[in-house]
């Protein structure tokens, strides 16, 4: 009788220490669903083949998309490189990675397998608790990618790339306002996409970050409003309102509001003009609108794959 109840007993600590264990896990984990955002954090550098010391302007965000798992979009730079990586917040899945390290011909790259098992040397049961981050690096190619791939020195400046667009159109810097330079790469090119604005014309440039060639320039007039009509619009009863506005993108694609996720929509005053921003993605294509916001016309309207 005295055994039995010993046995028992033993029976019921290892059932506590167990139960103990695991509920350290999980709220270690912070999240019973997703992993934390350092976690991700890590993934993305283990794929580009840095460290936390080597990048700067880093941002981390949580997307839940419509319909679909939710998912970290990790953006970061290094010498001059953007890097952007979206993680699935469940599994730690690299989903898409667009720097040097992903491919020599830059741009995108999808990913059929976990982060964690895509380096040669990491352990087939790394994806189960542990990401692979901190056993990546040992990977033979990885970390030489980003010295390989990024910008020669020869590359022109931002503010260079600026006065290229400036000078092909005549203008001075202080004559344009909501300028915008953005790196980018364009089939596997490094490229500035230079964007600027004056009273009446709004001015989009793409520019070789190697040559300072502009491989494309598109300008557009932008659409005023009458006197009558821009004074009305400072009364927000005048406004036709961000739910008009998305109907009326939506019905320009032809779409329904459920087909689509990411929406955003933004009040946007410009000089004698008041329009609505509305952005938003199918699983395909990307869709950007302009829509008036006192007549509900739409002034411009923008479509890209969604990689």
């Amino acid at each position: 009788m005295k055994r039995s109840v010993k046995i028992l007993l033993a029976v019921l600590a290892l059932v506590l220490v167990a139960g103990g264990v695991g509920l350290g896990f999980a709220l270690g984990r912070g999240n019973g669903s997703n992993i934390a955002r350092e976690e991700a954090l890590n993934i993305a550098l283990d794929q580009a083949g840095l460290s936390k010391s080597d990048v700067n302007d880093i941002d981390i965000e949580l997307e839940r998309r419509r319909g679909g798992n939710a998912r970290y979009e990790v953006d970061f730079e290094y010498l001059g490189t953007d890097y952007d990586c979206f993680i699935d917040a469940a599994t730690g899945q690299v989903l898409a990675f667009s720097g040097p390290a992903a491919n020599t011909a830059g741009g995108f790259q999808s990913f059929g397998q976990p982060q964690s098992q895509a380096p040669a040397n990491a352990p087939a049961e790394a994806p189960v608790n542990a990401p692979a981050p901190a056993q990546a690096p040992a990977a033979p190619d990885t970390p030489a990618a980003p010295e390989t791939s990024t910008a020669p020195e020869g590359s022109i400046s931002r503010e260079e790339a600026l006065k290229i667009a400036l000078a092909d159109v005549g203008l001075e810097e202080s004559q344009v306002y909501d300028l915008s330079i953005e790196q980018d790469r364009k089939k596997g090119t490094a490229v500035y996409e230079v964007d600027f604005d004056t009273e009446d014309t709004e001015f989009d440039y793409t520019i070789d970050a190697a040559t300072g060639a502009i491989t494309r320039m598109d300008s557009s007039p932008k659409q005023l409003l009458g006197q009558d009509a821009a004074a009305a619009a400072q009364q927000s009863e005048e406004l036709i309102g961000r739910e008009s506005a998305l109907a009326a993108a939506l019905a320009d694609a032809g779409l329904a509001e459920n087909d689509v996720y990411d929406i955003g929509i933004e009040l946007d005053r410009r000089l004698r003009s008041v329009c609505y921003e509305v952005d938003f993605e199918t699983a395909s294509t990307e869709y950007e609108y302009d829509i008036d916001a006192v007549t509900g016309e739409v002034l411009n309207s923008r479509t890209e794959p969604n990689r």
